[in-house]
């Protein structure tokens, strides 16, 4: 069993290191173990650059000849979309919500700000730009928060079977859905009776869980692989006083990370997954990874 790999751009340093995590592990009882996505080594993206991977070919594949992603001005994915297209040669427009930061990262594309603080319209204006773009002749590749589509899914589908063996329980955090539902359908396919436990950072629960398992299941048809096991996903609340504001437990998770491995984490979504992962390591048993997604890491964390 697994799964065959689709066609990929190669953007990242892959197999990234699973390295064991004593200290921080013996703090919280439990076999602990970290999969350094953090290390992948391509822009900000982490994890996002294994859908970047799978959604880049895809474009290249089906003759289009520009990308249109959306986004927050701080988000990973975006600035990993906007570095992904620049290394095939192709134009990068993002839809961002919110007001222009100070400059950064995201100066090389065409940027165009919502000037809302509304995540959930940024979606509905990037299909729009899509729109004006094909008027003029263009064939844009359209992708939405977080790369979370089927395709997307598929780079954390096949990041499973870089796991040496199967682990009890894989941790880490959930906000759009794809990282989180590849990691369900690859668990599926590999045959593995893991738990993939998330932490909900930005929508509620049961929103969360749906999204996961609707993507799970198109990742996973896509792939010609076992239909995922919605018994195999928990999904908790993680959000606390918003999406991307550090909470007292993600700040005390993120310092007993530092302290222990070494690790940094970010407080949008690491820190919470970790902090989540402290809750519950007196109920869990067996190899536990938490899966480092990766992020850029604030002054305040």
């Amino acid at each position: 069993m697994g799964v065959t790999a689709p066609a990929r751009i190669g953007l990242g340093l892959v197999p990234t290191p699973l390295l064991p995590a004593p200290t921080l592990g013996a703090a919280l009882g439990i076999d602990l173990w970290v999969k350094r996505d953090d290390l992948i080594g391509f822009a900000s993206a982490g994890t996002k650059t294994r859908a970047l991977e799978l959604l880049v070919a895809d474009a290249l594949a089906s003759g289009h000849d520009c990308f249109v992603g959306c986004g927050g001005p701080a988000s990973n994915f975006c600035a990993g979309l906007v570095a992904a297209a620049a290394r095939v040669g192709l134009p990068c427009y993002l839809v961002l919500y919110g007001s222009p930061p100070a400059p950064g990262r995201l100066q090389p594309s065409m940027v165009t700000f919502t000037g809302s603080p509304d995540r959930n319209a940024v979606e509905a204006e990037a299909a729009l730009l899509a729109t004006l773009l094909e008027r003029e002749g263009r064939r844009p590749y359209v992708i939405p928060r977080g790369g979370s589509t089927a395709v997307g899914a598929g780079g954390s589908a096949l990041a499973v079977a870089e796991l040496d063996q199967p682990p009890a329980r894989i941790v880490l955090a959930v906000g759009s859905g794809g990282t989180t539902a590849g990691m369900l359908a690859g668990v599926a396919a590999q045959g593995w009776p893991t738990i993939v436990t998330a932490a909900a950072v930005s929508r509620p629960v049961d929103e969360t869980r749906a999204r996961v398992l609707a993507l799970a299941a198109a990742c996973a048809e896509r792939l010609g692989t076992a239909a995922p096991d919605p018994d195999q996903l928990e999904v908790h609340d993680a959000i606390g006083p918003g999406f991307g504001v550090a909470s007292p437990e993600s700040l005390a998770a993120a310092v007993l990370a530092s302290r222990t491995e070494g690790l940094l984490l970010d407080e949008t979504y690491t820190a919470k997954a970790m902090a989540l992962l402290v809750r519950l390591a007196p109920t869990l048993q067996g190899r536990i990874v938490f899966w480092h997604t990766g992020g850029t890491v604030s002054h305040a964390s």
